[in-house]
């Protein structure tokens, strides 16, 4: 999310990528809801095809 917020917009993606991957396997609910805020600041960066796959993805695991 840092890395999102100060413009850091392809390390973002990468390292909220990996985060995604991560929460999928572990499947816990309170480590799912913990994404919102990468996802809040995934939305704010829409202009980026990376970001805004990031921002799909967790949209997607949030709602399995």
């Amino acid at each position: 999310m840092v890395h999102l917020a100060s413009g850091d917009l392809t390390e973002g993606a990468a390292r909220g990528n990996a985060a995604i991957d991560l929460a999928g396997q572990v499947r816990s609910v309170r480590t799912i809801d913990r994404l919102e805020p990468l996802q809040t600041e995934a939305e704010r960066h829409f202009g980026s095809r990376d970001v805004r796959d990031l921002s799909e993805r967790i949209v997607t695991l949030r709602a399995a």
